[in-house]
């Protein structure tokens, strides 16, 4: 007996996101290649938004998300 999906459960996932991907050795295997930012531009990320959750200052964290998130599309301004 087919019930449909559970609550949860995709029909579909998606494995590489993005336009970046390249064939590996396998034939059968794809790879993505993603963009990345450094350990030292992350932690100063990481404490820009912790200061800006201190003061309540969505705005500033939304902004930096925008500028080091490719794709990243807040559903409020």
């Amino acid at each position: 007996k087919f019930t449909g999906l559970r609550p949860g459960e995709k029909l579909y996932e998606e494995l590489l996101i993005g336009d970046n991907v390249i064939q590996s050795e396998h034939p059968r295997i794809m790879q993505a290649t993603e963009e990345n930012i450094s350990w030292d531009e992350l932690q100063e990320s990481i404490e820009i938004i912790r200061l800006a959750r201190l003061d309540n200052n969505e705005k500033a964290i939304r902004t930096l998300l925008r500028s080091k998130v490719n794709g990243y599309q807040p559903t409020k301004n």
